[in-house]
């Protein structure tokens, strides 16, 4: 191969790369793909049993340190918004660490799914923590990866406005 096809050789498979990862990130405005999981007592949940209710959706695992952080917060919209339908579910990256110890040790009641390394492909989700805000019709409101200045007061209030309409309402 000459100096010059391996130029455009790489250059395509660089090209071919972000099409692969970035192109098919589920965003903001976009409805997310179905899925099925199990949480840590081998219930089966999907998306589809919360339809109705707006669906905090993190993405995460046990040796993740921004992590910590973030599972602080999940835990707080869990306590504070749980009953005006707003639901979070958190999908354990990948196989590694122990979800149901990390959870008991850190007295967090949100529920866990596990394996969900398929479903975070499917979502494009590539890094972690990652979160989505999802309103009850299945859409993709609010997208989050890693952390930023002002991010928590964003998904409170993104959070609080769904679950402010869903009561003004009346479902």
């Amino acid at each position: 191969m000459t100096k010059k096809h391996y130029k455009y050789f790489m250059l395509s498979y660089c090209l071919l790369l972000i099409i692969l990862n970035d192109g098919c990130a589920v965003g903001v405005g976009d409805r997310t793909p179905t899925w099925n999981l199990q949480d840590l007592s081998g219930q089966q949940h999907t998306l589809a049993d919360y339809s109705g209710k707006t669906v905090v959706l993190y993405f995460w695992a046990t040796w993740c340190a921004p992590c910590k952080v973030m599972s602080s917060r999940m835990q707080n919209i869990h306590e504070t918004y749980s009953d005006r339908n707003v639901v979070v579910l958190s999908i354990h990256y990948n196989n590694e660490g122990d979800p149901e110890r990390y959870m008991k040790r850190n007295d967090y009641a949100f529920t866990v799914l596990d394996n969900g390394l398929t479903v975070a492909n499917r979502m494009g989700v590539s890094k972690i923590p990652t979160v989505f805000i999802i309103n009850p019709d299945g859409q993709v409101v609010y997208r989050q990866t890693g952390f930023a200045a002002g991010d928590k007061q964003r998904m409170i209030e993104m959070v609080e406005r769904l679950s402010d309409q869903h009561v003004a309402i009346g479902k």
